[in-house]
């Protein structure tokens, strides 16, 4: 079985790794993207290896492994009889990805902030799967946490629970905080609302996209898996591509 990585990252190179001493495998050729997979629909993320170098390694014994690939270049690699594997679309992999980026983002909070976690007020904008994950650990280490959600069920079931959530349309008064997280891939605060923060106040930001504009309090942290904890996230990606296409558990622990 060839394994071939396209891209760098310590992530690619412990999957590749781990698979490499798979054995006999349904699949002559595995192909390792990287996350994201693609840089403007044109080249594969973070390298110069165009779409076309891609398809021209690909046919129908080959696997490729990628994130939110564009449904066009979906579509060429069926016809050349590839087989796809998109994590960007298995929700296993999106929690366990949630799981290591909320565990890096409580990391830096604990490793940068000088108090302790049951001092901290942290306002939480977003709810999807790193906005839950990251909340319980919040509130296992005993901060004190304001949710900012778009949806009134949310914020009525997080009330519930009796944890504080306020809705991003109302009025808000950020300077109660201690620090911003945003997990949120669309603009939820806006920077008019940011504007009148002291200098020192922090932002930490672990969606992709464009938030905040070129606010210098923003701290971007879209990819700690990568980069805090590649080992795991490289078990990660390994463990779902055995179970969902070799027909193995993998065996690896996160």
């Amino acid at each position: 079985m060839e394994i071939r990585t396209i891209g760098n990252g310590r992530r690619l190179s412990v999957c590749a790794e781990l698979l490499s001493g798979f054995g006999n495998s349904r699949y002559p050729r595995i192909i390792l993207l990287p996350i994201p997979t693609t840089f403007r629909d044109g080249y594969i993320g973070g390298t110069g290896v165009s779409l076309e170098e891609l398809l021209s390694l690909s046919d129908s014994g080959t696997l490729a492994v990628g994130y939110n690939i564009p449904l066009s270049l979906g579509r060429e690699l069926s016809a050349r009889g590839a087989t796809l594997f998109d994590l960007g679309r298995d929700e296993k992999f999106l929690l366990g990805n949630a799981e290591l980026t909320a565990l890096g983002a409580l990391g830096y909070i604990l490793t940068e902030c000088d108090s302790a976690p049951e001092e901290l007020y942290i306002g939480l904008v977003g709810y999807g799967r790193i906005g839950r994950a990251l909340l319980r650990l919040l509130l296992f280490l005993g901060a004190r946490v304001r949710v900012y959600t778009t949806r009134e069920s949310v914020r009525l079931g997080l009330c519930e629970m009796g944890v504080e959530s306020r809705l991003v349309s109302e009025e808000k008064d950020l300077s109660e905080l201690s620090l911003l997280i945003n997990t949120a891939p669309s603009e939820q605060i806006s920077v008019e609302e940011l504007s009148s923060l002291p200098e020192d106040y922090r932002i930490i930001e672990l969606a992709s996209g464009e938030n905040f504009g070129g606010d210098r309090r923003v701290i971007r942290l879209p990819a700690i898996p990568e980069r805090r904890y590649p080992i795991s996230a490289g078990r990660l990606m390994y463990k779902r591509i055995c179970e969902e296409h070799l027909g193995s558990s993998g065996g690896a622990e996160l």
